[in-house]
């Protein structure tokens, strides 16, 4: 079994949270059994997937301790091949499992430039820092985050690897938009989509990074 353990999942909408579910829908494709211990309330569609899911919906504090005891028993009953998390949130409180654990690492949740006189901070630091010694690797998103991980807190960087995300289109979030999307009409589609949900940093997310929509030139044009 492997086990997916993060604050992001489906029906919730976002860069993580498509991530995590594209991660859970290919590993169950691929013939893995998969458990993903996500947060937030049970959703009407949870027993319609290909793999198990189970919902942690208490308060942030206890649902993270809550979920770590979760995996340390299951552990202890079922031979586990990998756990993976979506943040160092995740993993905080998961400590000696029997089982290689895998933490995504992303730019924006390492602190940088900061005094030592900001408490609050410094034991953030300290925090991130013992979550990730939890893990066996850290994935890192992109060479940017890598450097934050061995500047900000001294990672071994042999510890760390570099994996760029890959990303899903769930059929129920794009609506009337029209896929293939063309380029001529890409103002209409991002006009409909932020009207729709108000996000169009979501819809570059979504959209444009998908390879078969837009060459390299055209995605910078667009992030510009």
């Amino acid at each position: 079994m492997i086990i997916i353990t993060t604050q992001c999942f489906h029906p919730k909408i976002g860069g993580i949270e498509a991530l995590m579910t594209g991660m859970a829908e290919e590993m169950a494709k691929s013939g893995k059994d998969i458990l993903v211990l996500a947060d937030g309330p049970i959703n009407k569609t949870d027993n319609l997937q290909n793999y198990k899911i189970k919902r942690f919906n208490a308060w942030k504090p206890i649902r993270r301790t809550g979920k770590a005891r979760y995996i340390k028993n299951i552990c202890k009953k079922e031979k586990i091949e990998a756990i993976y998390a979506d943040s160092w949130k995740s993993i905080q409180y998961l400590k000696l499992v029997d089982a290689p654990v895998y933490v995504l690492a992303h730019g924006t949740e390492i602190q940088k430039n900061f005094n030592d006189w900001n408490l609050y901070k410094k034991n953030k630091q300290i925090r991130i820092y013992n979550s990730y010694m939890n893990a066996n690797k850290i994935v890192a998103n992109s060479s940017y985050t890598k450097e934050l991980l061995l500047e900000s807190l001294s990672i071994d960087k042999n510890k760390i690897k570099i994996i760029h995300p890959g990303i899903d289109i769930y059929n129920e979030f794009i609506g009337a938009i029209p896929l293939p999307l063309d380029p001529n009409t890409l103002d209409k589609c991002i006009c409909q989509y932020t009207l729709q949900t108000g996000r169009l940093d979501d819809f570059v997310t979504r959209f444009v990074d998908k390879d078969h929509f837009y060459g390299t030139s055209q995605k910078k044009n667009i992030l510009i």
